[in-house]
């Protein structure tokens, strides 16, 4: 039997974020990209429109994503799909399944109960 081994590692995938509208066809076909790209490669690659305002991509990529995992643990916890036991070491997750306003709104308020506008 001939078999090849191959060193080539698999390409992350890349996902567009550029001009989606919240609840339309395209942002739930990209809500399911990410959620396939983080169940198989636990990562992806955001791409956006390069015209998004700087502040605003600060925000979301760098702010708010901090603010999240920089809670303490316990307060992490709080939500079901928490994780901190992943192959990477001092890697940590947190998934909210329902793409939509409401479970925002609960997620955000899950984790910080006396609010935080920047999050949400």
């Amino acid at each position: 039997m001939n078999s090849e081994t191959t060193d080539e590692q698999p390409e992350l995938p890349k996902i567009n974020f550029s001009g989606l509208v919240v609840g339309t066809p395209e942002w739930i076909a990209v809500r399911t990209d990410v959620m396939n790209a983080l169940h198989v490669y636990g990562t992806f690659e955001a791409v956006y429109d390069p015209q998004l305002d700087p502040k605003l991509r600060e925000k979301v990529f760098k702010k708010c994503i901090t603010e999240l995992f920089d809670l303490p643990t316990h307060v992490k916890s709080r939500s079901a799909s928490y994780t901190n036991k992943l192959y990477v070491p001092s890697a940590q997750g947190i998934t909210v399944y329902q793409g939509n306003v409401e479970s925002i709104q609960s997620f955000t308020s899950l984790m910080w109960p006396q609010g935080n506008p920047n999050f949400w």
